[in-house]
C-alpha cells in the first residue's frame, strides 16, 4: 500500500497528524490539534516554506563556490514561494536554498519511491546573454557523487543546455539541447528502488524519451536544494519548480527533519 505526499496542498493537516501517529513520522511531542485551530492560517506550511538560505560553504553552495564567485546568502531578496511553487531569479553570484534544517528524507524502497514535479526557465537564462548555471536536485552530507541526483541542471554535463545529471556518474542526459529555442518547461518523473548501499534511481523527463539511471549508494539525510551561479548577464533570468509530489511507501518511518507540517493527500 502506498500514500501520495502532496507538497502543494493547504488541507487536511488533522489526516496528515493522523498518519504521523500511524508511523510516517515521529509522533513525539505531536499535538492533535483541536476543530479550532484546523484553520489554514494556523496550520498550512507550503512546500516554499521548507526553503531557507544556505549558509555559505554548506548545503549546496560549494559547486559555485569553487569556481571563484561570490556567494550570495540574502536569500529573501531573491527567492520567493507560493502555496505550490518556489522560484529564484538569478544573477552574477552564488545563490542557494535548501530544506536541509526542515526537510530531510529516505529514498528507497519502504521511504520515498518517487519524486515528481514541474519545472520552468525564463527564457532569458539561455538566450542572448549567455545560459545561466542553473539546477534543481538532491544530495546527502558528506557529498560524494554517489549521492547526487541533479533532476535539472543547466550548462554542463552532457549537453550544454538543460540536463540531469549525477555528479558525473551514471547515465547522464539531456533534456533540453542549447540550441533549441523553445521555452525550456515541462515535468520531472523520478523513481527510486533498493535501499542502502544500492539505492536505483531512474529520471524521465516530458520533453523527451531520455532516461537517466544511477546508482546511489546511501538512502538516507537526503534533501532538496535550488541553485543559480553564473552563465548569463540577464537580470530577468529565474527558475521555478511547482507541484511537488511524493511518492512514499506506508510504512516509511522518518528520523529528524522529515518534513513535518506537510499535509498528506
Amino acid at each position: 500500500m502506498k500514500i501520495i505526499i502532496d507538497l502543494n496542498k493547504k488541507h487536511k493537516v488533522f489526516g496528515f497528524i493522523a498518519l504521523v501517529c500511524l508511523g510516517l513520522v515521529s509522533c513525539k511531542n505531536t499535538k492533535i490539534p483541536t476543530n479550532e485551530n484546523l484553520s489554514d492560517e494556523n496550520t498550512t506550511t507550503s512546500f516554499g516554506q521548507l526553503f531557507t538560505g544556505s549558509p555559505c560553504g554548506k548545503y549546496g553552495t560549494l559547486g559555485c563556490m569553487n569556481k571563484g564567485k561570490q556567494c550570495n546568502d540574502n536569500w529573501q531578496s531573491y527567492f520567493k514561494s507560493t502555496a505550490n511553487s518556489i522560484t529564484m531569479t538569478a544573477g552574477n553570484d552564488c545563490r542557494t536554498v535548501s530544506t536541509h534544517d526542515s526537510c530531510q528524507f529516505t529514498v528507497g524502497d519502504g521511504a520515498i519511491t518517487a519524486i515528481n514535479f514541474d519545472f520552468d526557465i525564463s527564457d532569458s537564462c539561455h538566450g542572448p546573454d549567455g545560459i545561466e548555471w542553473l539546477s534543481f536536485w538532491m544530495y546527502r552530507d558528506p557529498w560524494s557523487n554517489t549521492v547526487e541526483v541533479d533532476f535539472i541542471e543547466s550548462k554542463y554535463g552532457p549537453g550544454s543546455g538543460l540536463n540531469t545529471n549525477f555528479a558525473g556518474v551514471g547515465n547522464q542526459v539531456v533534456i533540453f539541447d542549447s540550441s533549441q529555442t523553445t521555452r525550456w518547461k515541462g515535468s520531472i518523473m523520478a523513481s527510486f528502488s533498493g535501499s542502502g548501499n544500492a539505492v536505483e534511481v531512474t529520471v524521465s523527463n516530458s520533453n523527451n524519451s531520455n532516461i537517466a539511471t544511477t546508482t546511489l549508494t546511501e538512502s538516507d539525510g537526503y534533501y532538496f536544494v535550488m541553485d543559480t551561479a553564473t552563465g548569463s548577464t540577464a537580470t530577468d533570468c529565474q527558475i521555478t519548480v511547482s507541484n511537488l509530489v511524493v511518492t512514499s511507501d506506508i510504512n516509511y518511518t522518518s528520523q529528524m527533519n522529515q518534513c513535518v507540517g506537510l499535509n498528506v493527500d
